[in-house]
């Protein structure tokens, strides 16, 4: 259980903390750092709708959290109650990266790396591929439920391989496509 109320959270057990954050910024805000231009660049989808991605220049380096990381694709919508879908978000605040291949990314898992925009393309074409076989099952199928509709999905390992957060993980995500193809009410409870 997670509560949220003015600059303090609840987490579980009654237990209160306060934010992380030192600084809350909009997207556009320069970080107050002397001697640089650091810009906010709003990303939203990864985890939740807060994020955001701290570009130095456009030739320097960025710190984009998990939003474009070097070899995995970022987990959508993992946290927080998302009041629009995540993974259009998502898809969107990767193309807001046009004109920042010259930076070196310092993300939040693996290794820097360079020419984050070749990187954002892999991971579109990595999620309309998943749009694609979510599409797929949906034609073949008639009335399934998530489960079945994510079964037909490749996941690495199967998904009859996962348990516990890693299959709320993919059937979260297998409910993202299906809402961004606009066909959740082809859909049925389990």
């Amino acid at each position: 259980m997670v509560e949220t109320w003015g600059s303090r959270r609840r987490i579980g057990l009654g237990r209160v903390v306060q934010p992380f954050a030192d600084l809350l910024l909009e997207d556009g805000d320069v970080v107050p750092i002397a001697g640089r231009t650091i810009p906010a660049l709003w990303t939203p989808g990864p985890h939740d709708r807060a994020t955001a991605a701290s570009w130095t220049s456009r030739t320097d380096c960025s710190s984009p959290g998990d939003h474009v990381l070097p070899r995995i694709n970022s987990g959508i919508g993992l946290g927080g109650r998302p009041e629009t879908n995540p993974l259009g978000d998502y898809l969107a605040s990767l193309g807001r990266l046009d004109g920042y291949e010259d930076l070196e990314v310092c993300p939040g898992h693996e290794y820097r790396f360079r020419d984050v925009v070749a990187r954002a393309r892999v991971l579109v074409r990595h999620r309309e591929e998943r749009s694609r076989h979510v599409a797929e099952a949906l034609d073949a199928l008639h009335g399934p439920t998530l489960y079945e509709v994510a079964s037909r999905v490749p996941f690495s390992g199967g998904i009859e391989s996962m348990t516990g957060f890693l299959l709320a993980s993919a059937l979260t995500q297998t409910a993202y496509h299906i809402a961004l193809l606009g066909r959740s009410d082809e859909v049925r409870p389990a």
